[in-house]
């Protein structure tokens, strides 16, 4: 089905989508369609003083995906040319429209959240993002989308506009399960907020959890991130709680604790299991974090059940 420069239009007469994009707040909010267009030619507007922009209680995600132009953004002419995203919430002026002699080209779904009396949701879509995924999201009007996202947002648009026109069987179901992977790919890449060197402290944690049974230095580990271990040890502590060898002693102790509570074995050998070669300093290091030494643990978590 070639979809290119069509517009679906959803007219069914309940048109809520199913659950999976329902916004949990006082009342419930349901994602409810309205339209999705991939790869439409914008509409022409001759002179630039004819083209006003409006604003209405719908959302709008826009992206650029070919061509070149201009959109109107509240009261500014802002040019456009792929890759550009928009996102319009209620009561955001615009306008999509194009100039005589521009070639622009764009993708765009058109929805609004409404609640089971009827009403429309007119928040920001980032209060919106964040209530969905739990998550704080900063406002995003207008944004450069990265190869992945580019490609993922037109995906999706496809995917509505050929389930929608082809009416294949639980196609209501399909298109919710693409504007949910839509606001999942805008959270991933556009509005979860981290610091600057989260991404670098992730390899670090990653790599603790996977061979915490191991001798790991802080200088090893420092090398994984291209920290210093100084500034290793102060930004992981920040991130996750606890200095990066701290974290491995816990995730050893929390294994000892949980084959204690599970299993027969020798609290010699549970010591050698995660990472412990001498029984004493496991036992030390096990009372500093659960308050009391191992036999005690075992006896006091798992004692009714043995006997």
């Amino acid at each position: 089905m070639d979809l290119a420069n069509r517009c679906f239009v959803d007219t069914r007469t309940d048109p809520a989508l199913p659950g999976l994009v329902t916004l949990p707040l006082e009342v419930p909010y349901r994602a409810q369609l309205i339209h999705a267009t991939w790869r439409q030619s914008c509409q022409r507007t001759q002179r630039a003083g004819t083209r006003q922009p409006h604003a209405h209680d719908v959302y709008h995600i826009v992206l650029v995906s070919g061509g070149s132009g201009t959109f109107v953004i509240g009261d500014e002419i802002v040019a456009v040319s792929g890759g550009d995203l928009f996102i319009t919430s209620p009561g955001d002026r615009h306008s999509f429209n194009a100039l005589d002699g521009e070639d622009t080209e764009y993708c765009e779904l058109t929805w609004e959240f409404v609640n089971p009396q009827g009403g429309v949701l007119t928040r920001p879509f980032h209060e919106a993002l964040s209530a969905w995924t739990g998550r704080p999201c900063p406002r995003i009007g207008r944004a450069r989308a990265g190869a992945e996202l580019h490609l993922a947002i037109m995906n999706e648009i496809q995917a509505i506009a050929r389930a929608g026109f082809s009416q294949v069987p639980d196609h209501a179901l399909v298109i919710a399960e693409a504007i949910a992977r839509v606001f999942m790919a805008l959270y991933t890449r556009l509005h979860a907020t981290q610091p600057p060197d989260a991404d670098r402290l992730l390899p670090v944690q990653h790599h603790i959890d996977r061979h915490y049974r191991e001798l790991l230095s802080l200088e090893q580990l420092a090398r994984l991130c291209g920290f210093t271990p100084n500034y290793l040890s102060r930004r992981f502590k920040a991130r996750f709680g606890a200095t990066p060898i701290v974290y491995q002693h816990r995730l050893r102790i929390n294994a000892a604790a949980s084959l204690l509570r599970t299993t027969d074995h020798p609290i010699r050998e549970i010591a050698d299991l995660v990472g412990y070669h001498d029984v004493h300093v496991f036992t030390r290091s096990f009372r500093s974090h659960e308050g009391m030494p191992p036999g005690r643990y075992r006896k006091e978590r798992w004692g009714p059940q043995r006997a």
